[in-house]
């Protein structure tokens, strides 16, 4: 979005002395440094702080971008007077949780400050586990799961394992240390969980503008951020839009579609009546040739179970008279792969691959089973049908494409059972009554929403 390229770049100018003017009664860094090494020596001296080990010098290669010759770069380690990790008390001791100690998790760190947290601990809870209670106004920094996540805490609170808390110099501001971290990349390695080590942190480079102009940073930055962030509402609005007004428009065309708006109709089509004959004829046929079991005599669509007007050339008639209908067979997990000879569909679409196929051809899949069960795959070639999906046959030179397009705007979930797990019975499916125009009106209609319906996606940014 243009708001976040835009806050990115801000973010980038204010960290590198473009945002405000330099003035020289702010001093200079390198004098803020020396402050805070004289301040770092008296903690030392007194014994409140331990000696920390020497930093490595800032190189050519940890200076990424020009700064104002009255900043300075440092390491993140030359700002931090202290840190300290956390940990978690035992879930199995009752008595250290539901205390009077906020404790503060991933979950907590939301937006820029931390002012309660979602779980309280005891002083027991504090007294036997690794947490530490950090102090108000603490930096704490999440160094895993959520990288690159961090807050200023505005109460004091307890911290776990997955984050850790710092504390700057009185001369660096902390609102400036928020934004520093926030326009930083820190992604964190590892393959499970992604993390970063505290000493990764402390040599982070680190570009130091005199206190003075971090604070005019800061103010500066708190009036233009809230316009980027109405900015980026106002794009995800209009997104939103976009998606729905292409949803809208590609509804409006399939509608039109199984309607007979979208498309002529022709004398020489023949009608949808003799396109039910000679399915009927090719049931039988099948039929007698035990290819395909009989089904059961379905009852014809009335006047009532007609949702709209049909040309004169098509009509209405059940799933059941159309099509032949067959949930595929049962296969074990471990005979799915990620690779093979024969694609494998289940009812949300491919599973993967198995050794065998029960099907080649051209056909529509229909879900049966889960919250998705009604959606609408076609698979070809060669491939194998699981029990979770209905395989759709067609007769009578009937189109594979349209029949998909057709099914597809049936919106065959509302037959499905109001259960925990959802389901669809092939039964019940025979009977839902579909528009059926006749052959050559269904390749036109599939060569015209194979143009139409992309155009309609691409205008709310859905082309795959």
């Amino acid at each position: 979005m243009i708001a976040d390229r835009l806050r990115a770049a801000i973010l980038q100018a204010a960290i590198s002395g473009k945002l405000t003017d330099q003035r020289p009664e702010d001093g200079t860094a390198t004098e803020l440094l020396e402050q805070i090494a004289a301040e770092r020596d008296a903690l030392v001296k007194a014994k409140k702080r331990k000696k920390q080990k020497p930093l490595p010098p800032i190189t050519d290669e940890d200076r990424p971008f020009p700064i104002p010759s009255n900043w300075e770069w440092a390491r993140f380690g030359d700002l931090v007077i202290d840190h300290i990790g956390g940990g978690t008390p035992s879930k199995n001791v009752p008595a250290y949780w539901n205390g009077n100690i906020p404790w503060a998790s991933v979950k907590d760190l939301k937006g820029r400050y931390l002012v309660k947290t979602t779980d309280r601990i005891s002083i027991e809870g504090v007294d036997h586990s690794s947490t530490n209670v950090v102090p108000e106004g603490s930096l704490i920094v999440c160094m895993r799961m959520a990288v690159g996540k961090a807050v200023m805490t505005l109460i004091e609170t307890a911290i776990n394992q997955d984050l850790r808390a710092f504390e700057l110099y009185r001369l660096i501001d902390n609102e400036f240390f928020l934004y520093w971290y926030e326009s930083q990349e820190i992604t964190g390695s590892g393959v499970t969980v992604k993390g970063i080590t505290v000493d990764f942190l402390l040599k982070h480079p680190f570009a130091l503008p005199p206190l003075a102009e971090q604070e005019r940073i800061v103010a500066k930055l708190d009036e233009v951020l809230p316009l980027i962030d109405q900015l980026a509402e106002l794009e995800r609005e209009r997104e939103h839009l976009d998606r729905e007004f292409a949803k809208a428009i590609e509804r409006a065309i399939l509608q039109a579609a199984i309607s007979g708006k979208l498309t002529k109709q022709h004398p020489e089509d023949g009608t949808a009546d003799e396109l039910l004959e000679t399915i009927r004829s090719e049931r039988q046929q099948l039929e007698k040739e035990g290819k395909i079991k009989k089904q059961k005599p379905l009852p014809p669509v009335d006047k009532t179970d007609e949702p709209f007007a049909l040309p004169g050339s098509w009509a209405w008639s059940r799933l059941g008279h159309v099509f032949n209908m067959q949930a595929g067979k049962n296969v074990a997990v471990g005979d799915i792969s990620e690779v093979g000879e024969y694609p494998c569909y289940g009812g949300n679409g491919l599973r993967g691959y198995v050794a065998d196929y029960n099907r080649d051809g051209t056909y529509p899949l229909i879900g049966r089973q889960g919250a998705l069960c009604g959606n609408i795959n076609v698979a070809s070639g060669r491939f194998f049908a699981t029990e979770h999906a209905v395989v759709v046959e067609t007769f009578g030179r009937t189109s594979p494409t349209w029949a998909a397009l057709a099914l597809e705007q049936l919106n065959l979930n509302q037959y499905a059972t109001a259960t925990a797990q959802p389901g669809l019975s092939v039964e019940k499916l025979k009977v839902v009554p579909v528009p059926l125009p006749p052959v050559g009106e269904q390749e036109r209609i599939a060569a015209k929403l194979n143009r139409a319906l992309p155009l309609a996606r691409e205008i709310g940014g859905l082309v795959s």
